[in-house]
């Protein structure tokens, strides 16, 4: 079974460098609605059977303009919105930066041996895949035989993990961008 990972589209926290997490339900702006339009127009050719989504708006909102253009529904499901970022959640990053250091702000997911470091309130790198991983698995197993190309509408964060737990590269993810993986 193939996935297709899928990042929401640009929101302010985006253009503003907010640390924008988990805790945030910040819907696109108005480039974002346009990034999804035409992330709609080329997925017409990925051939989805089926979509899933965070259930945070941002992701959401790309995931049904998506939906739309292929001739099918949003799942919401949990376990696969942003990284628990704690309480630098709406903060400038620089300032965040300057309060709890670098590495805890900008985790470097190619660093296993910061894996287990969190900010207050926030998640690990290794909480983050294994609540990501779980979620894969379930949706596997609730599609094996049934569908051969399914959509997840995911976060920057933790598609830079997952990117780097599957191909263990470096690749930071834009808005709207996607990459695919077997399952």
């Amino acid at each position: 079974m193939k996935v297709i990972f899928v990042r929401h589209g640009e929101t302010d926290c985006n253009v503003k460098n907010i640390m924008q997490g988990a805790g945030m339900n910040t819907p696109l702006n108005a480039k974002g609605i346009q990034q999804a339009k035409q992330l709609a127009e080329k997925a017409k050719n990925l051939r989805i059977e089926k979509i899933y989504s965070s259930t945070l708006i941002r992701a959401i909102q790309t995931a049904t303009l998506v939906a739309a253009e292929c001739g099918l529904d949003v799942e919401p499901i949990d376990g696969v919105e942003e990284f628990h970022y704690g309480e630098v959640e709406g903060m400038y990053v620089p300032d965040a930066i300057e309060k709890y250091g670098i590495d805890k702000v900008l985790f470097n997911e190619t660093r296993p041996d910061l894996y287990d470091q969190h900010l207050p309130g926030g998640e690990t790198i290794n909480q983050c895949i294994a609540r990501v991983v779980a979620v894969l698995q379930k949706i596997k197993k609730e599609n094996e035989g049934k569908c051969e190309r399914i959509a997840v509408f995911s976060h920057g964060a933790v598609m830079c993990i997952m990117y780097y737990y599957f191909f263990k590269v470096h690749h930071p993810i834009a808005n709207c961008e996607w990459f695919e993986t077997e399952m």
